[in-house]
This record gives structure tokens, C-alpha cells and sequence, in this order.
């Protein structure tokens, strides 16, 4: 079993949603500088949650990479998610997987991840929506 929560989900994308944070005097003051603080703290917050940690000290390289390891050994196992790592990374598909656990894809890559533990398959629209944002960052 994998230690990934999959009912969990990300929410460092939708804290500009949120109006009660939004409509505070102090969130308006925020420089952009501070908007991405906060976001990446979100994004933090959402990893350790992903990866069943209560505390940041948990966080750390040998227990993350036997997580995602754990869960690339699945996922190369599907055809589609096999080939979207490869080409991310050609020599190391793994880090391909890992990149999709970066800032830039993760609210998007989590819920194909989830599916596929759940189901053993990803939905195309979700599927479809980490490729083109993949796309987007000229890694295809």
C-alpha cells in the first residue's frame, strides 16, 4: 500500500477563490511577492497532506522519494502516464514523475494520480488537462 491520501485535495490553486481571505483588508495589502508566499505555503501544506505527513520534519528526501518511487511502479504500468513521464524525462521517467509533483502541476496531476490508485485508470478529461498544461511549459 502507498502511503498517498487520496481523498485528499489540493487547495493552493483555489486560495484566490476563498472571499473571506480575499475581501480582508491585510490580503489586500499583499504584494504579489507575498500572493506566491502564500500560495507556496499552501502547495507545502498540500504535499504533506498528499503524502501523509503531520509534521514538515517527516518531509524530508528518503521518505518523499520511497513514496513517489512506490507509486511510479504503478503508474508505469499505465500506458498513457508511462509515456507522459517519458517525455518529461527520456533518460529518467521517474523524474518525469516527480516534476508533476512541482508547484507548476500538482492541483492537476494529483487528482490523475488519485484516480488511478482508486480506479486503475485516469479519466481522459483529467488526463487530458495535465497534458496540456504540461504542454504550456514547453516540456512535450
Amino acid at each position: 500500500m502507498i502511503q498517498y491520501n487520496i481523498s485528499y485535495t489540493c487547495h493552493y490553486k483555489d486560495y484566490k477563490k476563498n472571499i473571506n481571505l480575499i475581501e480582508t483588508e491585510e490580503f489586500k495589502s499583499f504584494t504579489e511577492e507575498d500572493k506566491y508566499y502564500l500560495e507556496k505555503k499552501i502547495y507545502q501544506d498540500d504535499l504533506l497532506s498528499i503524502f501523509c505527513f503531520e509534521k514538515e520534519e517527516d518531509f524530508i528526501d528518503e521518505n518523499v522519494n520511497k513514496i513517489i518511487h512506490d507509486l511510479y511502479l504503478k503508474l508505469e504500468k499505465y500506458e498513457k502516464m508511462k509515456l507522459l513521464m517519458q517525455k518529461i524525462n527520456k533518460e529518467d521517467p521517474e523524474m518525469g514523475l516527480m516534476i508533476m509533483f512541482s508547484m507548476d502541476f500538482l492541483y492537476l496531476a494529483h487528482p490523475c494520480f488519485c484516480e488511478f490508485l482508486e480506479k486503475d485508470f485516469v479519466s481522459p478529461d483529467k488526463f487530458t488537462l495535465l497534458e496540456k498544461e504540461i504542454k504550456k511549459f514547453c516540456l512535450l
